[in-house]
C-alpha cells in the first residue's frame, strides 16, 4: 500500500529509511496506480513510499511523527504555556478587534470630519495589534506569539 507520495526522490528516499529503521519493510519509487493508496494524493507527486498492508497504519504513524502537517505543529505549538505548561490559554481575536474599531473610527471620522486624522489613528490600533502576543495564558498570564 502506498502510504505516502513526495514530489522529490530524495523526500521519498528518506522516508523509506525512516520506517526501515523502525523494522518496517519500506520501497521508494516512481508513482505507480496500479498499487492501493492510504494517502492523499497531493498534485505534483513523483514518487510514493510503499509498505505491507499490515504495516500501513504503524508505518503512517512514524511518517506523522516526523513530518507532522502544518496545522498540527501550529495546533501543538499554542495549546501549551511555554511559560507553565498550562494547556488552558487563549488565542486574542486581533482581526475583529481591528476591524471593530476600524468602523467606530471610520464613522467617527464622518461625524466630525476629520478623515485623516482618523486613517492616521486607525493606522496606529493596526499597528499596535500586529505587535500585541497572539496567545496567552490564562492560567499564568503568560503572553507569546
Amino acid at each position: 500500500m502506498v502510504i505516502a507520495a513526495f514530489r522529490s526522490r530524495d523526500e521519498a528516499i528518506e522516508a523509506r529509511e525512516a520506517l526501515q529503521r523502525e523494522g518496517i519493510a519500506a520501497t521508494a519509487g516512481p508513482r505507480d496506480e496500479s498499487i492501493e493508496r492510504m494517502c492523499a494524493d497531493a498534485l505534483g507527486t513523483n514518487f510514493d513510499v510503499v509498505v505491507d498492508a499490515a504495516e500501513a497504519e504503524r508505518g503512517i504513524a512514524l511518517l506523522r511523527r516526523i513530518w507532522p502537517d502544518e496545522a498540527q505543529l501550529e495546533a501543538l505549538a499554542a495549546r501549551h504555556c511555554p511559560a507553565c505548561g498550562a494547556s488552558d490559554v487563549a488565542r486574542l481575536p486581533r482581526l475583529r478587534i481591528f476591524l471593530v474599531v476600524a468602523l467606530i473610527l471610520i464613522a467617527g471620522s464622518v461625524v466630525f470630519g476629520e478623515q485623516e486624522l482618523f486613517l492616521l489613528l486607525i493606522g496606529i490600533v493596526g499597528g499596535l495589534l500586529l505587535l500585541t502576543p497572539r496567545w496567552h495564558c490564562r492560567a499564568c498570564r503568560e503572553r507569546w506569539r
